[in-house]
Order: C-alpha cells, then structure tokens, then sequence
C-alpha cells in the first residue's frame, strides 16, 4: 500500500466555495462539477488562486469501503 503525501503552504486570502464530499474517490468528479454548477451560477467567477482538495486532520476513511471524507475548494469572486 502507497502512503500517501503530505504538503504545507500558505494558501493566497480569498472567498472559496467549498463542497463537503464524503463517499468513495469516485464522486470528487461530481463534487467538482457541482461547486461550479452551483456556486458559478450565483454570480461568482473564478478566480486566480488555486483550487484545493482538503482533508482535514481527524479526516474519516473507511479502508472496507472507501468512503472518506473531503472538502474541494474552488477559489471565487464577485462578477
């Protein structure tokens, strides 16, 4: 089994829409798509920051079914 990496950075200030995933690794796709579809529609834009997938610390996983929790962060702005 592949450990996984860790990395620490300072991440630009700014507003990010984020979605509360938990389920399997297959689903981020959707999540992804649903911040977009979601919060690009209520008069917000992208913006030039990065785009984060979060895990926090006392992340949850079940190893028997893969469901884990996440939070992908899409970086926004007023239009």
């Amino acid at each position: 089994m592949r450990s996984a990496s860790k990395a620490r950075t300072v991440v630009p200030g700014g507003q990010y829409a984020v979605h509360r995933l938990r389920g399997p690794v297959e689903q981020m796709a959707g999540a992804w798509l649903a911040l977009t579809r979601d919060w690009l529609a209520g008069g917000l834009q992208l913006d030039a920051r990065p785009f984060i997938e979060y895990c926090p610390p006392d992340v949850a996983y079940d190893p028997a079914s893969g469901v884990f929790e996440a939070q992908p962060c899409m970086p926004v702005t007023r239009l």
